[in-house]
């Protein structure tokens, strides 16, 4: 809606529940990261987890309570298990992640902004050129400042 690109050449306006939004698309998507069809051995008999697999997908529990949705040896758990570095991000406000359920998130109606560096002080975008790749559009409009 705001720019062509992502990578923040433009001023950017998101609501704050488009965080929310973005959150349980990770979530959702995550889901079916991971080989379903894992095989393995036990006292001579092939053991398959692909019907498991397919039913811990389609189960309810995750939908109420998407927070114990947990894949083996994915990052965002370790994330979680470990309280790394990047925990406070992930549970914040997040319904999917966290070890405590939050059924309920009050999030205000108001957008977050964010204007970039050569928008902000147009002399920095000669050495942002030389380091980033912009849109023609973005080059022309800045093209004084080089």
């Amino acid at each position: 809606m705001y720019g062509e690109d992502r990578y923040l050449s433009y001023p950017t306006h998101l609501p704050f529940r488009a965080l929310v939004q973005l959150d349980e698309t990770i979530w959702s998507i995550r889901r079916y990261c991971y080989f379903m069809r894992q095989e393995f051995t036990t006292g001579g008999e092939l053991i398959s987890l692909l019907e498991s697999n397919k039913k811990k997908l389609a189960s309810s529990q995750y939908k109420n309570f998407p927070n114990r949705y947990r894949i083996s040896n994915g990052y965002l758990e370790k994330v979680l298990s470990k309280r790394l570095p990047a925990y406070d991000a992930l549970v914040w406000k997040n319904p999917f992640f966290g070890k405590v359920a939050k059924h309920k998130i009050t999030i205000m109606d108001r957008f977050s902004a964010t204007t970039p560096t050569h928008f902000s002080i147009p002399e920095c975008f000669e050495a942002l050129n030389k380091l980033v790749q912009f849109p023609k559009d973005i080059k022309k409009k800045f093209s004084g400042s080089i």
